[in-house]
């Protein structure tokens, strides 16, 4: 479609209206108007530029506490995307798309729980194409295009996507989160790095990151060499 609020929204509305809508539904829009990231910050992108879409997703059984993984195989996605146009790219806990120190695609996953499993999910996501000037509130940001020096085709960069997608989507309805985590922490951006971090109360530490968990809990190694978890409203990158 040409123009929509927001991609996430809208495959929202389509499952309170139809709870048929069938696994592996797309929503794909040229423009959003009230584009989204993580915790309602704005996702700003110019019209026809970027690839702005929804998954919807019905996992089988997927329990909640393994929710992450839902993170693991749509940054997995967009690695491999971006590996196969020759950029490499790395994930920025929990699901950032990093090309050194620069953004260039941002996931937000909304979740449906009926009892312990997820009912359905909307994985939204952000690929930064053709764009080469951002709004001054975006910090960091690159695309496909300043990277390669080349435009690129929206449509087809949407089936690539989704087709790694759903070879990584297939993995996981398999059951094969051991495979999964693994070539998702080989990707984890300053693991076994030292780098400054930032908790919530203002005090800053320096830290390695080893290992993410199965809930999604980022583990740091810090000074005493003692082993620390924490979620994403817990901890800054600095």
């Amino acid at each position: 479609m040409e123009e929509i609020d927001s991609t996430n929204d809208h495959a929202s509305r389509i499952l309170n209206e139809d709870d048929t809508i069938v696994d592996g539904t797309v929503i794909w829009a040229l423009h959003q108007t009230k584009g989204r990231g993580q915790f309602d910050a704005k996702w700003l992108t110019n019209k026809a530029e970027n690839l702005t879409m929804s998954i919807i997703l019905k996992p089988r059984q997927l329990h909640i506490k393994k929710q992450f993984y839902l993170s693991i195989i749509s940054s997995l996605s967009l690695v491999a995307l971006l590996k196969k146009h020759g950029i490499a790219a790395m994930i920025k806990w929990p699901n950032d798309i990093y090309v050194g120190k620069n953004k260039i695609a941002g996931i937000l996953i909304q979740n449906s729980i009926s009892g312990h499993d997820i009912q359905s999910s909307i994985v939204g996501i952000g690929l930064n194409v053709n764009q080469h000037t951002f709004h001054p509130s975006v910090p960091n940001p690159t695309s496909i295009s300043s990277e390669s020096n080349k435009s690129h085709e929206l449509a087809i960069l949407l089936k690539q996507l989704f087709l790694t997608f759903e070879s990584y989507y297939t993995m996981l309805n398999k059951g094969d989160l051991n495979s999964l985590k693994s070539e998702y922490l080989g990707f984890l951006y300053q693991k076994n790095k030292v780098a400054t971090y930032q908790k919530t109360d203002g005090t800053t530490f320096n830290g390695k990151i080893q290992s993410v968990d199965d809930s999604g809990l980022l583990q740091i190694e810090v000074e005493d060499s003692s082993i620390q978890s924490f979620s994403l409203k817990e901890i800054r990158f600095l």
